[in-house]
């Protein structure tokens, strides 16, 4: 991920990329090499750098706070890959820190800037709310890269796949989580929490959306489909290459297919890492700020303990209770 944020980024006349930090210096020259600056093994080095404005953090999930702190801390902005954080209180500690520091900070939930998932919003918003959702997303393995399959790296599953499906939820029905409940077992992965899931998630408004995830699912595909259900309308997204509207059997289905966009437009890549520099720059802030990534991680975390107490959990402003 890093790697393709130096690409697309580079391409903007508006940065320079100043360096890289990996704890492999043979990675981190490798890639100043690609794209420019310098090398480091410590990503305090770089940060620290008066040379530098933003920063990427693209570690492995579990390790995404502490440089986001750092660098908040060095008053530079971040972009930093899902998720926000992987405990509730360091989320917190993040949201809290940057309202201070007045800097931009963003969490790379790129579905938000998909064409396909920017379709759904569009259609929600022209049709109203809708009653009902179906959500599916599944990971075929926890087994490449490595440290997938490793909670203490990622926090745990549904921190690696799922969250992405909760936050476009959220995202495209321009609502809150009420209320968590959740059902789900370590089947295959047994050094997981939970790698079957199916979670119902009650929005403010009404709308019940119901999230299914397996983490050893075939990568057959279509591994990721939304459904939404409204008042005599349906919309569905197949990955991000399909979507489909239709509002009566009447009427002929309408279909928007994405799938010979290239990968980095398809994925919504591209436009987020423009709209990030775009923020910096002081124009419209459009993307998954600090307070997104923090009720992403919420709704995760009451997700956990749900399926743990076998109990619903309210959201309540940020306050999680167990009934």
């Amino acid at each position: 991920m890093g790697r393709l944020h130096a690409s697309l980024v580079s391409r903007d006349a508006r940065v320079t990329i100043r360096g890289f930090a990996d704890v492999s210096e043979e990675k981190a020259r490798t890639a100043a090499q690609m794209y420019g600056g310098e090398s480091f093994v410590d990503y305090r080095s770089l940060i620290d750098s008066s040379r530098v404005d933003a920063v990427f953090v693209t570690l492995p999930n579990a390790l995404h706070a502490e440089p986001a702190l750092y660098a908040t801390a060095a008053g530079k902005h971040v972009f930093s890959e899902k998720p926000m954080a992987t405990t509730v209180d360091e989320a917190v500690r993040i949201r809290d820190a940057i309202g201070k520091e007045m800097l931009v900070y963003w969490v790379g939930f790129n579905k938000r800037f998909a064409p396909v998932y920017r379709e759904l919003r569009r259609t929600i918003y022209e049709r109203g709310t809708p009653t009902m959702a179906l959500a599916k997303m599944n990971r075929g393995e926890l087994e490449d890269p490595l440290w997938v399959g490793d909670p203490s790296l990622t926090g745990g599953y549904l921190y690696e796949t799922p969250i992405h499906v909760i936050d476009i939820c959220r995202h495209v029905l321009d609502d809150e989580v009420a209320e968590v409940r959740c059902l789900g077992t370590a089947a295959v992965y047994k050094e997981e929490r939970l790698d079957n899931l199916t979670a119902q998630l009650t929005f403010s408004r009404g709308t019940l959306v119901t999230l299914f995830s397996c983490a050893h699912a075939t990568w057959a595909f279509p591994w990721e489909r939304l459904e939404f259900f409204g008042d005599h309308w349906m919309a569905e997204t197949e990955e991000f290459d399909r979507f489909r509207y239709s509002a009566s059997l009447q009427d002929a289905t309408i279909t928007r297919d994405f799938s010979l966009l290239p990968r980095e437009d398809r994925w919504g890549y591209a436009a987020q890492d423009r709209a990030f520099v775009d923020a910096i720059a002081g124009e419209e802030f459009l993307g998954a700020y600090a307070e997104n990534g923090l009720e992403a991680v919420r709704i995760v975390a009451a997700c956990y303990e749900s399926a743990s107490t076998g109990r619903p959990i309210t959201l309540d402003g940020g306050q999680r209770r167990t009934r």
